[in-house]
């Protein structure tokens, strides 16, 4: 009879098991660095930061209670090399196991060579991929990946912000070094393809990381070149290696300039070998580290909080968001959406299960077209920023993209003298905004916004006279709802926006019920809905610490109403220096010594003689002349030379350019 209940209590678990459901994680193997400094290497890397916010991500599902057929979501991580065939079959095994859970979700794989290898399989079965660092911009490509989605920004944009960092030095030329894998090559295919107009690449050369070797000699080759730029277009490993390489051949620290498009491994190089790395530049995206660059911190700190609890070693767990590599938080947006996705799915009473084969490619997802729906669908603001994957390019993530031009720097390690690591500083930083989608709520108030409701005509022929009506006269915009759409001058000025700025937008019309506090949360709170809002909300003491206004139009309160600025300085008792910089304020101060100096030259024989004044008056004299000048007033003490006259006119006109600048800029500042 005990075995019978043994035997029972194994098939319930047995039965349970396969009833849940798990998502993949691919990650790569992590191989110990020969340095000093390796153990603690291993803790930060991002490998090992990426599983840790995987599993993080999972947990924290179970803590919202998302189950989907009543039962949390579990995960599986594999950690694979770098050969594409041999991650697809690990792919294929998992999938097909019929004693593991249904795989319903892939996230990873690392690079866009193995992405190309899993793309066209996962979307045979119908199973939705999910990338935190495979870039390639061939994977756009629909037909072969449909089901290929990635939280990490395309190459696209990363050679659009070198092409912008070129044309900011005036560059026009370089050298360029590549992996021999697809981001490699899919780097330069679009310099060289797509930014030939405003790029020329005068030599090139292949890195081979698998032979550890160049396609042609990389010292002769970089010595006859044209430029003194060099362009590396490789993953960390490569780019490390590269690196090397240009060490040991004394190209660094030279004239050339080195631009790498990933940071490198400084537990690779000796210490005595740090010196050298100093000035190379590396162009990376970044994530910011607040609210305000679209960041929830609410889930942030959740997700932080899981993997604290999570690790047996409390001090591996980063204490500050900076810490925590852009790999490890886009993968755990990447695991985030497909959890989202899942949820509605369940939402919807159409829950996605495998149907399992034996055969690898005879499996099968099913109701899979409306959970690859709901992920193409799903918006939300993750711990990288606002994650959304657009309509036109369903596997890239449209968020705005903020990239860094970081230098190397050494710095000073703790309790050593003489040691200086090095690490990179950032140094220059800029955003882009192209192809975002913004969600824009516009509240009615004539007559900025006007607001056309169908719903409310009584019949269709009186809708269609209206509309034609108000069609003739103003040009509509449409809404979320196509019932609704609005006109007047917010619908001229969004349009306006659009062309200058390259976004796309969704507008939402608020209920005039709406409560004006309510506006404001659903910009400013870590699950906002909207990034912009048109209303007449009038500024307060409370909403500016919340939100960003823009200067009303016209005499009326209307006005835009942002996410709060990251670089806007906060109200200080010394912001009414804020007009100019410090280095203006000292030019005028030394321009008063200055002057002051001349005119007591000047006046100082006159003076003494005909008014007997001593030689402290004297001096006080032209620093008071100096001074009332520049601040355009009237002096009661006349001056005798024609020299001091002609110094204090020219300071009379350079009071009138600083004063009138000055309020100027006083007036535009917030």
């Amino acid at each position: 009879m005990s075995h019978f209940l043994i035997l029972l209590v194994c098939f319930i678990l047995f039965r349970d098991s396969l009833n849940t459901v798990q998502i993949l994680g691919l990650f790569p193997e992590y191989h110990h660095a020969p340095s000093q400094y390796s153990e603690a290497d291993q803790s930060s890397h991002w490998t090992t930061q990426s599983m840790e916010m995987f599993r993080a991500a999972i947990t924290l599902a179970d803590r919202y209670k998302i189950y989907v057929g009543g039962n949390p979501i579990n995960y599986t991580i594999l950690q694979t090399n770098s050969n594409g065939f041999a991650e697809l079959e690990l792919v294929c095994r998992s999938i097909t196991n019929t004693t593991v859970p249904d795989i319903l979700g892939v996230v990873g794989p690392t690079t866009s060579t193995n992405a190309r290898y899993i793309g066209p399989f996962v979307a045979r079965i119908g199973l939705p991929l999910v990338s935190y660092t495979a870039t390639h911009a061939a994977l756009d490509d629909k037909s072969n990946y449909p089901t290929f989605y990635r939280t990490i920004p395309s190459d696209i944009l990363l050679a659009e912000a070198i092409v912008k960092l070129f044309k900011y030095f005036s560059w026009e030329t370089c050298s360029m070094i590549i992996g021999n894998d697809d981001y490699g090559y899919g780097g330069l295919k679009l310099i060289s393809e797509v930014y030939y107009a405003n790029l020329s690449i005068k030599e090139r050369l292949i890195f081979d990381p698998q032979s550890d070797k160049y396609q042609a000699d990389l010292k002769q080759t970089l010595e006859k070149s044209q430029s003194r730029i060099v362009l590396v277009w490789a993953n960390h490993s490569s780019c490390t290696k590269i690196i090397q390489h240009a060490l040991h051949a004394g190209l660094l620290r030279r004239n050339y300039v080195w631009i790498t498009t990933n940071k490198i491994d400084f537990n690779m190089f000796e210490q005595n070998e740090w010196f050298n790395l100093s000035g190379i530049l590396t162009v990376v995206p970044f994530i910011g580290n607040s609210s305000a660059f679209g960041v929830n911190e609410t889930l942030q700190k959740e997700a932080f909080d899981v993997w604290r609890n999570l690790s047996h070693n409390k001090n591996s767990v980063p204490k500050l968001a900076s810490a925590v590599s852009q790999e490890a938080m886009y993968t755990f947006d990447a695991v985030w959406a497909l959890i989202q996705a899942l949820n509605k799915s369940v939402l919807h009473n159409k829950p996605p299960s495998m149907n399992k084969s034996l055969a690898c490619f005879d499996n099968f997802l099913q109701n899979h077209d409306e959970y690859l729906n709901h992920l193409k669908m799903t918006r939300f603001y993750g711990v990288s920023g606002n994650v959304q994957f657009s309509k036109a390019n369903s596997d890239d993530c449209t968020h705005g993209v903020m990239y860094g031009l970081y230098n190397i720097q050494p710095m000073k390690l703790k309790n050593s003298e003489e040691t200086q690591k090095p690490t990179y500083i950032k140094v220059l930083t800029w955003y882009e905004t192209t192809s975002q989608d913004l969600q824009i709520l516009v509240i009615e108030a004539h007559p900025f916004v006007i607001v056309h409701n169908s719903s409310t005509d009584n019949q269709s022929s009186n809708y269609d006279t209206n509309l034609e009506q108000v069609s003739s006269r103003f040009d509509p915009m449409k809404t979320n709802d196509p019932k609704i759409f609005i006109y007047g001058f917010v619908a001229d000025f969004i349009r306006e926006l659009e062309r200058h700025m390259r976004f796309t937008y969704t507008i939402h019309v608020a209920d005039p019920t709406t409560a004006y506090h309510s506006l404001i949360t659903l910009v400013a709170g870590d699950n906002r809905q909207y990034d912009m809002i048109l209303s007449n909300i009038a500024m307060t003491s409370d909403r500016m610490l919340k939100v960003d206004f823009s200067t009303p139009f016209y005499d009326n309160t209307f006005r835009i109403i942002t996410r709060l600025n990251p670089y806007s300085s906060p109200l200080s008792l010394f912001s009414c220096f804020n007009p100019f910089t410090w280095d203006v304020w000292v030019a005028i101060f030394v321009v008063i010594i200055y002057s002051s100096i001349i005119i007591y030259i000047f006046e100082y024989q006159n003076g003494n003689i005909e008014n007997s004044q001593p030689e402290l008056k004297a001096i006080c004299t032209g620093i008071f002349h100096g001074l009332i000048s520049i601040l355009i007033m009237n002096g009661d003490i006349r001056l005798t030379t024609t020299s001091s006259r002609l110094t204090i006119l020219g300071l009379y006109a350079l009071g009138v350019i600083l004063i009138a600048t000055y309020t100027a800029n006083l007036s535009s500042y917030r």
